[in-house]
């Protein structure tokens, strides 16, 4: 009898999990979690995984994602800043790029761009339907010419996806989901770029997990299996993921359109002989460009003098 290794049968045992849920079946259609829930929990560095559902049609948001951990470990400090439109109910893209600046007393040698990173995703509403939904996609990271070692690892990686989820009726706000990954190295990076935990060579990815929703509260719990075994080695890398998230209330906003998220994640990996811990935080500024204007079109139209209800003359 074939015995597997520890983490790779943890991994197995959770994947059989994600699929039998998903296939279950149910009594009614699953009411469905937004996709302002879903953006609420992926969080880059925290969760790096993608979920199905994309933006209404037409929409057009802008982020702001800075990582305040580059203040106590880095010359300079990186603030994320994309966008992502959603051409059609099926069709989205996004855009980032990774300015740095400056640390504070740092030596980072100035202002620039580390890295770009281009997305797109494809949701089908009808496969697997009523109950699960589907979506698929890719990102492709590409490192800026002359940005610091520190901050990109100097190769472009491409990542394409298939993504399942379901929400459950029955439990309102609980979603289980299924990530199936690939990246791609144009080629290898500099040793020493990548930490030992994370591998450095082609790998595929396979994520299984859970979400709950309790707005203003969101939870995620996943476990992530990497392995290199299509790049010719065998190195495994197994990561389990607890975080948890929350929206900003918007009366504490002070006025500022859009959507405040701040969230926090720990992560166990197990890779060879060994394992790492890693605790991460994060903030993130959304911002809707046709609601923030309408909502400021909407308090202009209410301060015009001409638009008050005129009181009747005595």
């Amino acid at each position: 009898m074939v015995s597997l290794p520890r983490p790779l049968a943890l991994a197995g045992f959770a994947l059989g999990v994600a699929f039998a849920l998903p296939l279950a079946a149910a009594d009614q259609p699953a009411s469905g979690s937004s996709v302002d829930d879903q953006d609420a929990v992926s969080l880059r560095g925290i969760f790096d995984f993608q979920l199905p559902k994309i933006l209404w049609p037409k929409s057009l948001r802008f982020t702001l994602n800075p990582l305040f951990g580059d203040l106590a470990h880095k010359d300079s400090v990186r603030i994320r800043t994309g966008v992502r439109y959603a051409f059609t109910r099926h069709f989205e893209a996004s855009a980032e790029v990774l300015p740095y600046l400056d640390n504070f007393g740092g030596e980072g040698g100035g202002a620039g761009i580390a890295e770009y990173r281009l997305g797109t995703k494809f949701a089908w509403h009808t496969l697997l339907s009523p109950y699960v939904d589907t979506a698929m996609g890719a990102t492709i990271v590409l490192p800026a010419p002359g940005a610091p070692e520190e901050l990109s690892l100097g190769t472009t990686r491409f990542n394409p996806y298939l993504v399942f989820s379901r929400d459950w009726t029955p439990f309102h706000g609980f979603t289980t989901f299924l990530n199936l990954g690939y990246e791609v190295f144009d080629h290898d990076p500099k040793p020493g770029l990548i930490a030992d935990y994370r591998p450095a060579r082609d790998n595929l990815s396979i994520t299984p997990g859970v979400v709950l929703h309790r707005a203003p509260w969101h939870y995620t719990f996943a476990t992530s299996l990497r392995t290199t075994a299509p790049a010719g080695e065998s190195h495994e890398y197994l990561s389990v993921l607890p975080s948890v998230s929350y929206e900003i209330p918007p009366k504490l906003m002070l006025r500022l359109p859009g959507r405040l998220v701040v969230g926090a994640g720990y992560e166990a990996i197990f890779f060879g002989d060994d394992t790492e811990h890693r605790v991460t935080t994060r903030i993130r500024w959304d911002i809707d460009w046709r609601k923030a204007a309408r909502d400021l079109g909407d308090n202009v139209r209410n301060h015009l003098s001409w638009n008050r209800t005129s009181q009747p003359t005595p």
